[in-house]
C-alpha cells in the first residue's frame, strides 16, 4: 500500500543528494551533511558526497572536519574523475588556515587536471598566480607538443 511505501528508507543515493542540496539552499547544513552521508551509505567511497560534505564544515567554520573530508575525496578520486574540485577545496582551506605552501600545491594539481581554472575569476588559486607560472608553462608546453601531433 502507499503507506507501507512511505515508509520505506530510499534505496537511490541520488535521493539524499538532492535533498542535501535543497536542505543546504534552505540554511540547514546540518540537515544537509546528514543528507549526504545517507547518501554515502548507499554509495560508499564516492569522493563528490565527501567533497560537498567538505564544503558544509567549511561554512560551518570546522576547518578540521572540512580537512578530513577533501583528503578522503582526493584519496577516492586521485585523478579528479570530479574534476579539480576537490583539490581545489583543499587549497581554499589550506589558504583559509594560512598554510601558503600547501594552498599552492593543491591548487597546481587543481590546475594540471583542468587547466581552464586559470580564466574563472572566482577561482582562489588565482591569488597565486606567481607560484603557478611554472604549472601554466608546463601544460601550455604540453597542449603545443599534443597539438602539434
Amino acid at each position: 500500500s502507499i503507506n507501507q511505501a512511505k515508509g520505506l528508507m530510499p534505496i537511490n543515493p541520488r535521493f539524499y543528494e538532492l535533498s542535501a542540496e535543497i536542505k543546504n539552499t534552505e540554511g540547514l547544513t546540518d540537515e544537509a551533511i546528514g543528507m549526504y552521508k545517507q547518501a554515502l551509505a548507499l554509495k560508499p567511497g564516492y569522493a563528490f558526497y565527501h567533497t560537498r560534505i567538505g564544503q558544509l564544515y567549511r561554512k560551518k567554520n570546522m576547518p578540521a572536519y572540512a580537512l578530513v573530508e577533501f583528503k578522503k575525496a582526493i584519496s577516492l578520486d586521485k585523478y579528479g574523475v570530479c574534476y579539480q574540485e576537490h583539490y581545489s577545496d583543499l587549497g581554499s582551506l589550506y589558504k583559509e588556515l594560512g598554510d601558503k605552501e600547501k594552498a599552492v600545491a593543491q591548487f597546481k594539481l587543481a590546475l594540471i587536471i583542468e587547466p581552464e581554472l586559470v580564466c574563472r575569476v572566482d577561482w582562489e588559486g588565482a591569488a597565486y598566480a606567481a607560484q603557478l607560472s611554472y604549472t601554466l608553462g608546463y601544460i601550455n608546453k604540453c597542449r603545443r607538443k599534443y597539438n602539434n601531433k
